[in-house]
């Protein structure tokens, strides 16, 4: 029989330790991450305004308020950021995705070839895709901005995507309601 008594870990610390600990922002690159995230809330909510974003049902609700939700944990979170989450921004190529289901979800009919109107959802899809190519247009900063810049984008692409499902579900919500009544 074997007796196994707990042995206390010591830690001395050395020069080295420092090397690891995360690098976070700035506190002047953070103030800027929450304007940056403030604003985009801000111009989220205009959007929505003067797109005559269709009246809301609870799933919508729950698309349109997925980029506040996002914005507000950016917010949150932004003190918390560490240079080296710089690398994980979406790398998908979000253009060809869009470009090709705008191409499919554009032709899609209500049974029976029905005529609907299709002005609201191509005015959210073209805002979405400006807001798309805006997001990756390149800003050629110094590097201690690049980081806003980043934000910037992120914030924008979320507003795009977003915007894109608005549009593909109102679309579906009215072929849905056409193909119904038929």
């Amino acid at each position: 029989m074997a007796f196994v008594f707990p042995v206390e870990e010591i830690n001395i610390p050395n020069d080295s330790d420092h090397e690891h600990e995360p690098k976070r922002y700035p506190p002047e690159v953070v103030d800027d991450i929450r304007c940056i995230y403030v604003g985009a809330a801000i111009i989220w909510i205009i959007l929505l305004v003067v797109l005559k974003v269709p009246k809301p049902d609870l799933l919508l609700l729950i698309f349109l308020t997925i980029p506040l939700i996002l914005y507000l944990i950016g917010y949150h979170n932004a003190q918390y950021l560490e240079t080296s989450c710089d690398g994980n921004i979406l790398r998908t190529n979000v253009i060809t995705i869009m470009i090709v289901s705008a191409a499919i979800i554009s032709q899609w009919t209500p049974a029976g070839k029905k005529v609907i109107n299709k002005t609201g959802f191509y005015k959210l899809l073209t805002a979405s895709f400006v807001l798309l190519l805006l997001s990756v247009t390149d800003v050629w900063i110094i590097q201690k901005d690049m980081p806003t810049v980043r934000h910037v984008k992120v914030a924008i692409q979320t507003a795009s995507i977003v915007l894109l499902i608005v549009a593909v579900y109102s679309l579906y919500k009215k072929i849905a309601a056409t193909d119904s009544l038929g």
